[in-house]
């Protein structure tokens, strides 16, 4: 899909109501950080929820329908509802927005884009894009109760020769199981993927 295409909406949307949108993100993905099975049911929702363009449609496809409806039945005028929905979207397509689009952004319906950025921050807090697979990765897990942090060391090697990283986490207050530094690396992960230009990695 065109950049065009995945930022006219916002950009003709109000600032606060693309913030409320975020911001809702942001508290949805907060929710799913303790368990895989919250990050797995929340993607469901993901994948059936409709993005504006489809409920935009489907609205105009009703509306038209109706205004023939109508216009057959009981009266010729009638057919200019279906004109002037028909204008709604010839003003969507070339401006990227139009007077039903505030309504439906304000009722939190968000762009394909926006859909997407939640499914990949979810699917990367799951972990399903790290390693090369099981035949290729290697996993050990020690549980030690006389440590107060969870440790966590990677080693790769390949062509481009070797690396070792650690780093000790500390545990959320609310969830042991969970350290500390997940909540914040997946609203950085959120910013990054609605930020025009992302410095560092």
């Amino acid at each position: 899909m065109a950049t065009a295409t995945l930022t006219r909406v916002p950009a003709s949307t109000n600032r606060g109501v693309n913030q409320s949108i975020a911001d809702h993100s942001l508290a949805r993905l907060a929710r799913c950080t303790t368990s895989n099975e919250l990050i797995a049911a929340r993607l469901r929702a993901v994948n059936r929820e409709w993005d504006v363009e489809r409920g935009l449609q489907a609205w105009a496809a009703g509306v038209v329908v109706a205004g023939a409806t109508l216009a057959a039945t009981r009266d010729r005028r009638w057919v200019a509802l279906p004109a002037v929905v028909g204008t709604f979207l010839l003003q969507h397509a070339v401006q990227g927005w139009c007077p039903p689009l505030t309504v439906f952004r304000r009722l939190g319906f968000r762009t394909a884009g926006e859909i997407a950025r939640e499914r990949y921050a979810l699917k990367a807090m799951r972990g399903d894009f790290a390693g090369l697979g099981l035949d290729r990765t290697g996993l050990t897990v020690i549980a030690d109760p006389t440590i107060r942090s969870h440790v966590i060391e990677i080693e790769a090697e390949g062509a481009f020769g070797s690396f070792r990283f650690r780093e000790d986490v500390l545990p959320t207050a609310e969830n042991p199981k969970t350290g500390r530094l997940v909540a914040m690396a997946v609203i950085k992960t959120i910013r990054q993927l609605a930020a025009p230009v992302v410095v560092g990695g």
